[in-house]
């Protein structure tokens, strides 16, 4: 969702502007991903600030891609607009900045399913963020020989640590603390705070399901951007796609033919679609 350079000396020194599509203050710089589904704000009081990338809902009124910027929030207005962040249904990042200390925290969303990679270079106290893991290329080329142990032999290709060393991810729920001295990494709650429905033993679990499943899709603004969909051509993907068919107005398919496309899977699969 965005890219980022963020040096903790300068969170001191240096107040946080919108210059064209990005965020600059010093030698810092945060370049949100420019997407119609996405949308950003700045908020800044006397003593922090906080910038949030997240999701836009379905509901939203299809506005720009630009951040929007609140200058000068009172403590009770500041509260308000983090508090909403924090509780924001779909995905989000936000990165919080303290001006005295000074200090910064990166938060993840409680979905974690937009990657963002993070880098903290000990020594000029840098912070660097992105969605694209090659932008680390040249932080680190160390590989970790654990996790590749573990993705090539449990597949546990989801978590914080990744394949070089001192390259990590944000994974859902995470917090990432980074002062003049001190870096720490906090781990999401693991415990679901869903709460228990009621009459489970009288309901219908399938429409229950089939419910949940189109309100998340519905939850997308599809009706004003884009938005793509890759299935594996499972369970869970097939009922992925009948809640976008029966959410979206507009549809387009692909496939991909593997080999020469003679196989008889593949003529069985094609002729039941």
């Amino acid at each position: 969702m965005l890219k980022a350079t963020l040096k903790i000396a300068d969170l001191e020194n240096f107040d946080p502007a919108v210059k064209g599509c990005s965020i600059e203050f010093g030698e810092s710089c945060i370049w949100p991903f420019q997407h119609k589904s996405l949308e950003s704000s700045l908020v800044k009081s006397t003593e922090q600030w906080f910038f949030v990338i997240r999701e836009r809902q379905g509901a939203a009124d299809g506005a720009g891609v630009h951040s929007v910027v609140i200058d000068h929030a009172s403590t009770d207005q500041f509260r308000q607009h983090y508090q909403k962040c924090m509780h924001w249904p779909l995905d989000f990042i936000v990165i919080e900045a303290a001006r005295r200390g000074p200090r910064l925290r990166v938060r993840a969303g409680h979905i974690g399913s937009l990657p963002i990679y993070f880098h903290v270079e000990e020594r000029t106290r840098t912070v660097t963020l992105s969605w694209d893991f090659v932008d680390f290329m040249d932080k680190s080329r160390a590989i970790d020989a654990e996790i590749i142990a573990h993705h090539l032999s449990m597949r546990t290709f989801y978590s914080a640590r990744q394949a070089c060393v001192g390259v990590n991810l944000l994974t859902a729920g995470s917090t990432l603390y980074v002062d003049r001295s001190e870096t720490s990494f906090e781990y999401g709650a693991t415990t679901s705070s869903a709460p228990e429905l009621s009459g489970r033993e009288e309901s219908d679990h399938v429409l229950e399901f089939s419910d949940t499943l189109q309100a998340v899709v519905r939850s997308r603004p599809t009706a004003f951007c884009a938005s793509a969909v890759e299935l594996s051509g499972g369970m869970d993907s097939a009922s992925v796609a009948i809640a976008v068919g029966d959410s979206v107005a507009s549809l387009a398919c692909g496939g991909i033919l593997l080999g020469d496309g003679s196989s008889p899977k593949q003529n069985v699969r094609r002729q039941g679609l």
